[in-house]
């Protein structure tokens, strides 16, 4: 009988408790809000396509804004991947990065504080995890749909720094 009873209570609480999806761990779409840097600015303007900064070389100031659908809550982690035709993608954790409360993430200041590019164009890859989820490579980040990418390009005329 008392047995029943732990049984009937224990059910109780997990019923109560209500599923655990984890969907508390989910991040939220990203987009981003602001794209500055050289020729180029986009600010706002989700409906754009064509988001390339042109930057005479990595010294040249950027300021890259991605926010979230919905506030955030909890630490994150910013990395970013950059790509290029006949070259090794690029995988680099960015400490530097401003996070607000809510989880927008802000880029700002030179290029190559946050990577180092050859001149060319890249694709970068501005990905966005739970702090202890940073992606171990660059093909992981692109196969978790937990993390969260958003991307722009960048055409570097010449290395500086």
């Amino acid at each position: 009988m008392l047995a029943a009873a732990v049984a009937i209570a224990a059910a109780l609480v997990l019923w109560l408790a209500g599923p655990s999806s984890g969907s508390e761990d989910v991040l939220p779409g990203y987009a981003i809000s602001t794209l500055r840097g050289g020729a180029s600015a986009v600010r706002s303007d989700r409906t754009n396509v064509d988001r390339t900064l042109v930057l005479a070389d990595d010294a040249q100031e950027i300021d890259v804004v991605v926010a979230p659908a919905q506030a955030v809550t909890g630490p994150v982690a910013v990395t970013l991947i950059a790509e290029a035709s006949g070259r090794a993608a690029q995988l680099v954790a960015v400490d530097a990065a401003e996070i607000s409360p809510s989880g927008s993430v802000r880029l700002r200041g030179p290029l190559s504080r946050f990577i180092a590019l050859e001149p060319g164009t890249w694709q970068l890859w501005i990905v966005v995890t739970r702090a202890d989820e940073r992606p171990k490579s660059a093909d992981a980040a692109r196969d978790d749909a937990t993390q969260r990418r958003v991307g722009f390009r960048v055409e570097l005329a010449a290395k500086k720094s």
